[in-house]
Parts: structure tokens; C-alpha cells; sequence
């Protein structure tokens, strides 16, 4: 899972005292399953909708005061998983094209101020980290009552977003086979050099 955070900003530069109504969606792209999310913080005197999810429920406040020159700010933090399966570079790289509703960790914010609104949005491109693990080919025997075997694995991120990983591999062999040696190679990019 990731958690993502946005700070939501609201300021007053008119020349009275104002009200106004605060609403805020998640638009998360395919692939990417909203776990919880939460308004964790917000501007002292403001009531905040505490059934807010950023799903089906998105009004964060209403008839919010805010004085002259004063800025309120509300943070909002959401985890959400992934199924790889679905993820590809186009549903988590922040742009929306097509028929797309949401993409990557897209968040819109509505302010609502005098019967007008006005949209604002942030986004963050995720990525998608799969791997997998394959015989190279079959085992070559030595000569020598030994069996030499490789294996490949695929570290593969069809997200938009750089990753992290850390890999490790043990071998598990069976019965009475016993590991003599062993190497580890980067065949590809071939940058990356083993622990």
C-alpha cells in the first residue's frame, strides 16, 4: 500500500469577513484501490465532516468563516493497494485522456464561496512493481556428477512513478541436493550490482 498526503489551502483575500463550503474527491486512476482516508487536521473553529471518505461522502465543511487575509488549512492523508494486474502507465501518470474518471493519485478540491466554485487539483503519478522468477533453461550437467541451473528474474514497473525494491532469492532444493556455488548477475539494464 502507499499513503498519499495534500494540504488543501483556502485564503481570504477579499476585504470582509467571508463563509464558504469546502468539498474534496479522490479520483484515483484504475487499478488503485482506495484502503481509508481521513482529514487529519484543519483550521481551529472549522467543524469537520467526520463522515468524510473522499469517495461517496466529499464535503469536507460547511459554512466555514474565514477573516480577512487569514488562510485555513486542511490536510488529508489516503492509503490506497494496488492490483497489478490492472495498473499500466496510462491509468497512474496523472493525466486523464479518454473516458478516464481518475488517474494516479488524483485529489480535486470544490470551494464554494457566494454561490460560485471554484476546482483545484493535485496529483502524484504511482508506480507498479511486479516481479517474477523462471528457469533460464534446463539444467546442464557438468561432467562431474553436478548440475549447473539459471534462473531469471523480472523486476518489471508498468506504473508512471519511479520505484524502490529490495530482492532477495534463496535456493530450495530438495532432498539430498546440496548448493556448491552460486553467482548473481544484472543481465539488464546491467547497472545494478548485487548485494
Amino acid at each position: 500500500t502507499y499513503t498519499v498526503a495534500y494540504d488543501v489551502v483556502v485564503t481570504n483575500q477579499g476585504t470582509q469577513q467571508a463563509s464558504y463550503d469546502l468539498d474534496d474527491a479522490l479520483h484515483f486512476g484504475d487499478g488503485a484501490t482506495v484502503e481509508g482516508a481521513a482529514v487529519t487536521s484543519g483550521p481551529a473553529g472549522v467543524t469537520l465532516n467526520p463522515d468524510w471518505n473522499g469517495l461517496d461522502i466529499v464535503r469536507i465543511a460547511t459554512g466555514a468563516t474565514i477573516e480577512v487575509g487569514a488562510s485555513h488549512t486542511y490536510r488529508i492523508e489516503a492509503t490506497a493497494s494496488f492490483e497489478t494486474t490492472v495498473v499500466t502507465t496510462q491509468t497512474s501518470d496523472c493525466e486523464l485522456t479518454g473516458t478516464e474518471t481518475g488517474t494516479g493519485f488524483l485529489n480535486g478540491a470544490t470551494l464554494t464561496f457566494e454561490g460560485d466554485t471554484t476546482d483545484v487539483d493535485a496529483c502524484a503519478p504511482f508506480p507498479d512493481t511486479t516481479f517474477v522468477k523462471d528457469l533460464a533453461g534446463p539444467p546442464v550437467p557438468n561432467g562431474d556428477e553436478t548440475y549447473t541451473i539459471a534462473y531469471d528474474i523480472v523486476v518489471t514497473n508498468e506504473g508512471a512513478a519511479d520505484d524502490l525494491y529490495d530482492l532477495s532469492d534463496e535456493p530450495l532444493c530438495g532432498g539430498s541436493i546440496e548448493v556448491a556455488s552460486s553467482e548473481i548477475d544484472n543481465t539488464d539494464p546491467g547497472t545494478t550490482v548485487p548485494d
